[in-house]
């Protein structure tokens, strides 16, 4: 077994957690775990096909059969699918078909590119554990407008402005404007976002790591880590975005004074990743990168552009490898569907917290500048 596999498999044995029909585990290779579905069918196989098993788990050491170089794995395996019956072939045919759209089905449920992006700016942390927890991005939003705006000045839904009038505490400052106040609130709420967030991760996580060792890819048969590659490939692309928007708003900034007041904007912009992480968006101010129309530039397009066609290579590689998995029925194929479509959902509901909170105050930023331009005075909120 080489290196890289050694550590994909010690990666993948670190973060499983043993299931009770598992047997035992070691850093031998596959065919070790199956699905509950044909546990006993692969049972029966393994012990006709137990030569080219143990030729494969020992790297060649204990072969007592004739073998190729580099051919262990792909003998282990086809020993093991032909030892199964007619019926099972076909129903593991049908299951490659349902894993193989897996991507794009959860694409539709998982988070943008654009939202995240935005995200990222505010709160990093949580935004990659949405990602990470969220199997698959959505890509029907890839190369489409990237302006801020755009995903900001949508009006935030009812349901947002009920939460915002039975969460929100306020009290008269000077001048009698409206302030916002910081209660227990925020604690509680940004606590149970972390909680949903890392439920979400930790299920699609084990989710994985169990399809990873009870099945095998046909075309690179004794490789781990592969659909746990696939998952969390999402992350440094949607970094790489956020990183195309923040030196957008910086060159802007610097654009408009000197280069030390650039050079300014990107600590203050470091000081928000600190101090904003943990505080949800509803309970923030209105960020001040998005009072202003910052014009895209050529950097800003070029690494958005760079992230979409990145993660249409994602795609294609999700595709590939899952629509390749063997050893697993419809049946069980489709609890790993569910259970990535249970993460998602969970994942896009905190993006849209994040986001239709953000939304609100700019809607409502919007509101007092129109009432200021009409009544001739100030507005009564602040910012």
């Amino acid at each position: 077994m080489s290196l890289l596999n050694r550590l994909g498999l010690f990666l993948v044995l670190c973060i499983c957690t043993r299931s009770s029909n598992a047997a035992p585990l070691s850093i031998t290779g596959k065919f070790q775990s199956w699905f509950p579905f044909y546990a006993e069918e692969l049972d029966a196989a393994s012990v006709q096909c137990k030569p080219e098993l143990e030729a494969y788990w020992s790297d060649g050491k204990n072969a007592t059969i004739p073998y190729a170089p580099g051919t262990l794995c792909i003998n282990a395996q086809s020993c093991l699918l032909d030892a199964l019956p007619e019926y099972s072939i076909a129903n593991m045919g049908s299951s490659t078909v349902l894993l193989g759209l897996a991507p794009a089905i959860l694409g539709l449920v998982g988070p943008t590119l654009p939202d995240t992006s935005v995200l990222m700016i505010q709160r990093p942390i949580l935004s990659s554990l949405v990602l990470l927890g969220a199997p698959a991005m959505n890509p029907i939003t890839l190369f489409s407008n990237t302006n801020v705006e755009d995903v900001l000045l949508l009006k935030p839904s009812a349901i947002m402005v009920a939460l915002q009038r039975s969460i929100l505490s306020w009290r008269t400052g000077q001048n009698g404007v409206k302030v916002r106040i910081s209660t227990w609130k925020t604690a509680i709420i940004s606590a149970a976002q972390y909680l949903l967030a890392l439920a979400a991760v930790a299920n699609t996580i084990h989710n994985t790591v169990m399809l990873d060792l009870g099945t095998s890819v046909s075309w690179r048969c004794s490789s781990f880590g592969l659909p746990l590659l696939w998952n969390t490939l999402s992350v440094p692309i949607s970094w790489l975005a956020a990183i195309g928007l923040w030196y957008r708003v910086g060159s802007f900034n610097g654009r408009k004074g000197s280069d030390a007041q650039l050079r300014t904007n990107s600590r203050a912009f470091i000081r928000r990743f600190i101090t904003s992480e943990h505080v949800p968006c509803l309970f923030q101010p209105q960020p001040a990168w998005n009072q202003q129309n910052v014009p895209p530039t050529v950097v800003s397009d070029l690494t958005y552009l760079a992230a979409c066609l990145l993660l249409l290579v994602i795609y294609g590689f999700g595709t590939l490898v899952f629509s390749s998995l063997l050893f697993v029925a419809v049946n069980d194929s489709a609890i790993v569907l569910l259970r990535y479509a249970i993460s998602a959902c969970c994942c896009r509901f905190l993006l849209w917290f994040e986001l239709e909170s953000m939304r609100l105050w700019a809607g409502e930023k919007d509101d007092a500048e129109e009432l200021d331009m009409l009544s001739g005075g100030e507005s009564h909120l602040q910012y």
